[in-house]
């Protein structure tokens, strides 16, 4: 009766344009079962990829604040994340990229914005270079983007050196001190969320690039949207996807896209979630 019940609230959600209350399950890709919620409804869909630290959970707060505004919400647990589980039949460890790819012609959906957030704007640019012609817009939030560009790597074992920034606690490397010091319940919950984003064993092989990532391919990129750095303010409290700062040569990253629609922006690697909302 309760599924039943559900089915028929979908089949009214899809010809009224209703956004169905979030639900989480799985959907059967190449070499892994990945777990996505999708609030479905007629809405234009945004995809949210978390970062190296979290899950699809972390995206708690923007789920509402995207809904509320008429898009449809869909995030994921990227392969050796959350709830994802990998099929070791499968091919491994396979491309992030094509993970999204494949979820989205799971879903049946053509052309959706994307989201990346730290790790996952690694994949977002990924997605961008091999399958533009399926993104509406492209929003990179602190993130280091996995340029190879020796010097930007060589920038950013200056502001990461090893092996003292790895041995920090990781609230120390992922949060900002003065978030920390003004939102002691804020951090408790993104360590709590980042604890539940590790599955069970070794952790899963790195997956695979389709592009090695430079400053003159991402020059190629012509899809509408940005690569932000945002210390102060999370997503939502923005404005939306469209709400995104111009570029700037903060941080030592320079403006390569000379008046294009994507701007770049540098991370430094700490990250200042407000008491409203996560990134990571």
């Amino acid at each position: 009766m309760a599924i039943r019940a559900w089915s028929i609230f979908e089949t009214m959600a899809a010809v009224l344009g209703w956004a169905a209350p979030e639900r989480g399950t799985y959907a059967e890709l190449p070499g892994v079962r990945i777990w996505y919620k999708d609030t479905g409804g007629r809405g234009t869909p945004v995809v949210f990829l978390h970062a190296g630290t979290g899950s699809s959970r972390v995206w708690e707060h923007q789920i509402p604040a995207f809904t509320a505004a008429g898009y449809r919400f869909i995030a994921y647990d990227r392969r050796g994340w959350g709830r994802s589980v990998i099929d070791p039949a499968g091919a491994q460890p396979g491309a992030a990229a094509d993970d999204l790819h494949h979820l989205m012609d799971h879903l049946g959906i053509d052309r959706f914005h994307l989201v990346g957030t730290a790790a996952g704007g690694f994949v977002a640019f990924d997605y961008a270079l091999s399958f533009p012609e399926r993104l509406r817009s492209l929003v990179i939030a602190n993130s280091i983007g996995g340029v190879q560009d020796e010097e930007y790597l060589e920038l950013g074992r200056r502001i990461r050196p090893t092996p003292e920034f790895g041995a920090l606690p990781l609230e120390f490397r992922e949060l900002g001190p003065s978030y920390r010091a003004a939102n002691p319940e804020g951090t408790r919950r993104w360590m709590e969320l980042e604890r539940m984003s590790r599955p069970e064993g070794p952790p899963a092989p790195a997956q695979k690039m389709r592009n090695r990532v430079t400053f003159s391919l991402l020059e190629t990129i012509r899809t509408r949207g940005a690569v932000a750095h945002r210390r102060r303010r999370p997503l939502h409290a923005a404005g939306g996807p469209a709400a995104v700062p111009r570029a700037s040569k903060a941080c030592g990253v320079p403006d390569r896209t000379r008046g294009r629609a994507l701007g770049l922006l540098g991370a430094t690697g700490d990250f200042q979630p407000r008491r409203s909302g996560f990134y990571s």
